[in-house]
């Protein structure tokens, strides 16, 4: 689903075998945001599937059913105001990777 805007940042340590990768996406308003939101939850709607490494290998990973986070976002007293429509996380892990899959609708942007 194609945004209006678009910015991110990868940030990697290879010597931690760490890395984070943040993307925030605008949309023309908070309905098309929240479609936006319904397909990423339906895509990830599965127990296990791959990732595809840098070398071209396939990873099996196996993913966890989302956690809503919006209430325990919303009790920090900087964001308590915030205009947060929906937030949750999804835990998947697999051949020495622990991954965490964040995506936040905050009016008619994606985090």
């Amino acid at each position: 689903m194609p945004s209006e805007a678009r910015a991110g940042v990868d940030i990697s340590d290879n010597s931690q075998q760490a890395a984070l990768s943040e993307e925030i996406r605008v949309y023309t308003d908070a309905a098309t945001a929240s479609h936006a939101v319904a397909l990423a939850q339906a895509g990830l709607h599965c127990a296990s599937g791959s990732l595809v490494a840098d070398d071209g290998t396939a990873i099996t990973i196996t993913l966890k059913a989302p956690v809503d986070i919006k209430s325990d976002i919303l009790k920090d007293a900087n964001l308590a105001q915030a205009p947060i429509n929906s937030a949750q996380v999804w835990q998947a892990s697999g051949e020495g990777l622990d991954i965490l899959l964040v995506l936040v609708q905050l009016d008619q942007s994606l985090l």
